[in-house]
């Protein structure tokens, strides 16, 4: 399972050179060719009439004359398909090289993928985006496509320095799928050493199936007990999906975010169509022990929210645990969890209540733009300061920081500058 959004940019890179003249582009060729392997492998002989049938009614219909590349012609074709039967693996992909690479596995197609994986994959650091330590000594992997075995050394490196973190959180919102097996081997490192069942893929045509399970030993160190949180969101897909739907079928992990792509919860392959095109075909069906079903209409996560505030959330849900659980609540702790409450949940203030701040206090100045506050210091740029509470404002670039107002019988008459590990500052309004 490839990740969709890596195979097409790959083909647009590597074909649009090629595609110049398609004068010898025969379109219901390519349909029917498709139609033909659609019925011999889908497993869902309905779907796959509807699907000839709506690609013949557009042919005929000319809806596809005017288009004059292959590349067009494919992306077209792709998306009808993916409308008509609602499932994204199905594609059809414009890549002479890539249909090389699929006739002949062993020979120059196998230097071609190589090559192919080499510039791209290895390039794009295995698909291992971002890799650090958050506030609280929160470990956190932004993890945006899953690739091959290959990765096995990057998987062990990212692991190792996230041992020592308090909880994991593992960004897959940007996550386009990739291979079960390093899915699994992922997967093996926040488990103990007895296997666990993650996944059974069935072949839709001989119903043979095949068990996935979390592996005994991993090289390094594994994490069975750490808390694990995983950020989904509508760009998760396929086996990106099948990572965060195992680990929380399992109880391993804590979803946050937005229901998922829903990626058909099958696995794929490709097939060739003539010399210039191949495409996707959905053959295994892929069914967690637990809930004894896939995750064909997407992944719900635990805790939804939109994707943009899922890390936040996620970072808020392990300080209040943290912070619940503690007999004594340490001081950074408490500072971001109240800093992440107030991003959640904004404390709003109209123009009439914030004009009450504007003013100078000593070397700083306070202004009000609209319904915005700034504060600016001597000569320094002038930033936004954000409400989190009454007199108490963060400053919208600066996490370490924040301001809270004197008030005196009801006016206000000075200004603190708050800081995490620095003292505090208090300035006298002047004007």
């Amino acid at each position: 399972m490839k990740p969709l959004f890596l195979l097409l940019l790959f083909a647009l890179l590597t074909s649009e050179a090629q595609d110049i003249d398609s004068d010898n582009l025969d379109k219901e060729e390519v349909i029917n060719r498709f139609s033909s392997l659609m019925f011999e492998n889908y497993s869902d002989a309905s779907i796959s009439k509807k699907v000839k049938e709506a690609l013949s009614q557009s042919l005929r219909e000319g809806s596809y004359d005017n288009i004059l590349t292959k590349q067009k012609f494919a992306g077209t074709i792709t998306k009808d398909i993916q409308r008509v039967s609602g499932d994204s693996h199905l594609s059809v992909h414009y890549d002479p090289v890539r249909v090389k690479m699929i006739k002949d596995p062993s020979g120059v197609g196998k230097e071609l993928d190589m090559e192919w994986f080499q510039e791209n994959v290895v390039r794009w650091n295995y698909y291992f985006d971002k890799l650090e330590l958050l506030p609280g000594n929160i470990g956190y992997l932004k993890l945006d496509g899953i690739s091959r075995y290959e990765a096995a050394k990057k998987i062990e490196s990212a692991v190792m320095f996230l041992a020592d973190s308090e909880a994991i959180i593992i960004d897959l919102r940007s996550n386009g799928g990739g291979h079960t097996e390093a899915a699994v081997l992922l997967s093996s490192y926040f488990f103990g050493r007895d296997p666990v069942q993650l996944s059974s893929h069935i072949d839709l045509k001989t119903g043979k199936e095949r068990q996935y399970w979390t592996l005994p030993v991993v090289s390094g160190v594994k994490l069975p007990d750490k808390d694990l949180y995983l950020l989904v969101s509508r760009r998760t897909f396929s086996s990106g999906e099948g990572f965060a739907y195992d680990l929380q079928a399992l109880g391993r992990a804590t979803l946050i975010g937005e229901k998922t792509a829903g990626g058909a919860g099958t696995s794929s392959e490709r097939f060739v169509l003539d010399d210039d095109f191949y495409c996707w075909l959905p053959t295994t069906e892929i069914i967690n022990p637990i809930t004894k079903q896939g995750y064909k209409d997407g992944v719900i996560p635990d805790i939804e929210i939109s994707g943009d505030q899922a890390l936040e959330r996620a970072q808020f849900e392990i300080l209040k645990k943290r912070i619940d659980q503690s007999e004594e609540i340490d001081k950074t702790d408490q500072w971001f969890f109240s800093l992440l409450e107030s991003k959640l949940e904004p404390y709003t203030l109209g123009a009439d209540l914030l004009i009450k701040y504007v003013g100078k206090y000593d070397t700083v100045e306070i202004s009000l733009d609209d319904t915005t506050l700034f504060y600016k210091r001597g000569n320094s740029e002038k930033v936004e300061i954000i409400p989190m509470g009454q007199n108490e404002f963060r400053f919208s670039d600066y996490e370490y920081g924040k301001l809270i107002f004197k008030v005196e019988k009801e006016k206000i008459v000075g200004l603190q500058r708050v800081y995490l590990y620095a003292n505090s500052i208090i300035h006298a309004k002047t004007e």
